[in-house]
């Protein structure tokens, strides 16, 4: 009975075939391969975008980056093998993919819905207010791109003084913070090739 338990919880972290995530920009599906091993999530809305990523032997809902078939590049500013995790916590069920410093980059929230409502789900974030939305709404890169770095900093400072952050505050922390150090990279690249 313990057996069973076990393999049901692990095969609940699993991603299904078919499933669909959305990461703020594009709603990918899931092509399961090798018995679950290897998902290739395909952007429904381009033919062209793909991301693979490989099951980690032993441990449950853990995943790494590997290269698709057509991809020059690892996304989202991660490297090959960087950690991808399958997270269902808090009527969450998501993908999170870290960077080489062990924060997360992206999210790609498990949806049932058409592109189109995914879309105007986005569009209805982006109006709210972002210290609101710290909180109450698990944030991907697209939807932090629109903000300022004051504005992302405001938002971290909010964050920050939450003494017991949930699994969305600090996905949330992360992702603001991987924002702020790129959008000041990028500030940084531009100032360099002006001067």
């Amino acid at each position: 009975m313990l057996l069973m338990c076990v393999t049901l919880l692990t095969w609940g972290q699993r991603i299904k075939e078919t499933e669909r995530f959305f990461d703020g920009y594009s709603v990918y599906s899931a092509e399961v391969r090798m018995n679950g091993d290897v998902v290739c999530l395909h952007e429904l809305n381009n033919d062209w975008g793909e991301v693979t990523i490989q099951r980690v032997q032993g441990k449950t809902g853990e995943y790494k980056l590997i290269p698709s078939r057509q991809a020059e590049e690892p996304p989202f500013h991660c490297s090959w093998n960087s950690r991808v995790r399958y997270i269902r916590q808090e009527g969450m069920n998501f993908l999170a993919f870290y960077n080489d410093d062990g924060l997360i980059v992206e999210t790609f929230v498990l949806t049932p819905d058409t592109p189109e409502n995914c879309e105007a789900q986005q569009a209805w974030a982006s109006e709210q207010p972002p210290l609101e939305m710290v909180s109450n709404y698990l944030m991907n890169s697209q939807y932090l791109m629109s903000f300022d770095i004051p504005t992302l900093q405001k938002m971290l400072q909010k964050l920050e003084g939450i003494k017991k952050r949930s699994i969305i505050e600090d996905v949330n922390f992360q992702l603001i913070t991987t924002m702020i150090a790129r959008q000041l990279a990028e500030a940084n690249e531009m100032s360099e090739s002006v001067g």
